[in-house]
């Protein structure tokens, strides 16, 4: 099963990834493993940025293509429909469930705007090197809409006033029901 994760910068995906994972006995793949051996190596805005960010890629979907189809998979990302690398992404997180044989749920997590940016402005963000400032953010959010189509099953949740654990369990509850 892949679990992926999808929402704004700071809305607390890794942090309710990591706590899934553990949950659920499964493997932690976000979007900044995958990014950031690219961010180490090359300037953010170059040509060599993109391809070691797809060769690091696809050399993780290799390998997960290769585990057990036991194997429980739970992703992050934040991906909207407007962006065609973002929808690349996606539609690259679904054939990886194709090529699998595996269920693909896609979870949206959303909080207020108001929450979003003072989780946005953590000091563990910023000791991270995530983004902190709350204009791209504000923009993206009146301008973009994260993608949710094509998975097997969805859910969107809420997180404003849970905490990382309680929305864990939802979801643990949720992946659950399926099985």
């Amino acid at each position: 099963m892949i679990i992926h994760l999808n929402g704004w910068p700071g809305v607390g995906k890794l942090t309710v990834g990591r706590i899934l994972a553990c949950e659920l006995g499964g493997h932690l793949v976000d979007n900044h493993t995958l990014h950031n051996v690219a961010a180490c190596l090359c300037d953010r805005n170059t040509p060599e940025y993109g391809q070691l960010y797809y060769q690091v890629r696809e050399i993780a979907y290799a390998r997960m293509q290769a585990m057990p189809k036991s194997a429980v998979f739970v992703m992050t990302n934040a991906l909207t429909r407007e962006s065609k690398q973002e929808v690349e992404a996606w539609n690259a997180v679904k054939q990886l469930a194709v090529d699998r044989s595996d269920t693909l749920v896609a979870v949206t997590l959303v909080c207020s705007s108001e929450e979003n940016i003072q989780r946005l402005q953590s000091v563990e963000r910023a000791n991270n090197r995530k983004l902190t400032d709350p204009e791209p953010l504000l923009a993206w959010q009146s301008e973009l809409t994260l993608i949710t189509e094509g998975a097997d099953h969805s859910q969107s949740i809420d997180n404003t006033n849970l905490a990382p654990q309680e929305v864990a369990g939802m979801i643990a509850d949720f992946v659950g029901r399926l099985r």
